[in-house]
């Protein structure tokens, strides 16, 4: 019988899961609030709610969690869960497997959605490629030849907190000028919102300041509002900046752009390009292709289930 097993990935607003077969068939979905972000209880109860509904479908043999932030595989500790409120190194995995007696495996959110492009998207039948997940935050996760690369505390990765402007604003990792700082959806909006400020004119400058946010800025850009093309267009020359750094540092088959901020690449595409091809080497440029994701929010929770059934299995 094939073995079934449980990817779950917990995100700042929402915990969704699937039950998957080592076929990579889905065989059940479920989703839930997140929950209070300050209230561990909460968010706990979130995610057992979720596990519980997915459990009807069968028996299952491990379970896969992606968890934003540092995440260390071994011990099976988050190590810090921002917009999550688990205490530091809060053995998560434990906790999990403590419950429902099942082999459970956590990872990091994009590490995780990496294997789901490696498994099922963009990645596959490629050795080297690097996934970029654009949206609130930007993260990122680096595949070598067909296997996740690391660093020494898992952490091998972090594209969104290369420095690429000395002077520029605060990130929230504590440093000034990182590429989430210049680029994420929280950065567009407050690039936004420091221009309205400032007098600049958009027709979303009627709306109450809590309603504006990347969407709605994307959808103004569509139309033609020349304050919210601008916001984007410098998203997209650092972006482009990044990739740069990425391929000259890294010579990828492929750069995945995924995450919620993707659905905005025909905003960006061209600009991106344009950026990445001025600063790159030539030699290395050629080889690299950059593609969106087509797996969408899923790739995150297809990872963790895929690599959870995997490693009982002694595939990985």
């Amino acid at each position: 019988m094939s073995l079934l097993g449980l990817g779950i990935d917990i995100g700042g607003t929402r915990i969704k899961g699937i039950c998957m077969d080592e076929e990579g068939r889905v065989l059940a979905e479920a989703d839930a609030a997140t929950g209070n972000g300050s209230c561990e209880e909460e968010v706990l109860g979130n995610l057992f709610t979720v596990i519980d509904s997915l459990l009807a479908a069968g028996e299952v043999a491990s379970i896969g969690i992606g968890c934003a932030g540092p995440v260390d595989p071994i011990l099976q500790i988050a190590a810090v869960s921002p917009n999550i409120a688990f205490p530091r190194d809060y053995p998560l995995g434990r906790v999990v497997e403590r419950r429902y007696g099942i082999p459970t495996l956590i990872e990091n959110d994009v590490k995780a959605a990496a294997l789901g492009e490696l498994y099922f998207g963009q990645g596959l039948r490629v050795r080297d490629f690097v996934l970029v997940t654009l949206g609130t935050g930007i993260g990122g996760a680096i595949v070598h030849e067909g296997k996740l690369l690391r660093g020494a505390g898992n952490a091998a990765g972090e594209i969104g907190h290369l420095t690429l402007e000395r002077f520029g604003p605060q990130c929230g990792c504590g440093k000034q000028g990182c590429y989430e700082a210049l680029a994420s959806g929280t950065a567009i909006r407050r690039s936004f919102l420091y221009a309205l400020g400032r007098g600049r004119h958009s027709k979303l400058a009627s709306l109450p300041t809590e309603e504006i946010n990347a969407v709605r800025i994307a959808e103004a850009a569509r139309e033609g509002d020349r304050l919210a093309l601008e916001v984007f267009e410098v998203s997209a020359f650092y972006t482009g900046l990044a990739l740069s750094c990425l391929v000259g540092l890294l010579n990828p088959q492929r750069i995945i752009l995924g995450g919620g901020m993707s659905a905005a690449l025909d905003l960006m595409w061209e600009k991106i390009q344009d950026t990445l091809t001025l600063h790159t080497m030539d030699y290395p440029l050629r080889q690299v292709e950059v593609l969106p994701s087509d797996l969408g929010n899923r790739a995150g929770v297809l990872g963790a289930a895929m690599m959870s059934i995997r490693t009982i299995i002694g595939r990985v």
